[in-house]
């Protein structure tokens, strides 16, 4: 998953977004395939800026305190991870990322590119 910014009030962008966003990932409550291993604040090998992945299936790139750059939905279905998140050009995209492994302390994903993505859990 890229990390992009996006443009806007989190909360303004966010009212409007979630519906289609909720419709779009299917959610059956807030996170129905969650698991509580992937819960959690993430440091990626892609980006200068932690994840979190919230219990209640959203996830937000932001360092503490500050704004947050970019945000949307995620689930664990199939061996996958799903993220779903607002473009750019305001088009909602889903990406399902296999999981290639899981610890409490790290997990890595597959690219759609074939690289691998390694998130590390922040304290």
């Amino acid at each position: 998953m890229s990390a992009q910014a996006v443009p806007g009030g989190r909360r303004s962008v966010l009212a409007g977004a979630v519906g289609a966003l909720i419709l779009l990932a299917g959610c059956r409550g807030a996170a129905p395939d969650a698991t509580p291993q992937f819960v959690g604040r993430w440091q990626s090998s892609r980006s200068t800026l932690p994840i979190h992945l919230l219990a209640n299936g959203e996830w937000e790139i932001r360092r503490d305190g500050e704004p947050v750059q970019q945000y949307g939905l995620w689930r664990y279905a199939q061996g996958r991870l799903v993220w779903t998140f607002k473009n750019p050009d305001g088009r909602l995209t889903q990406e399902a990322n296999p999981v290639r492994s899981v610890s409490a302390t790290e997990f890595r994903l597959t690219e759609g590119d074939g690289s691998v993505t390694v998130f590390t859990r922040l304290p």
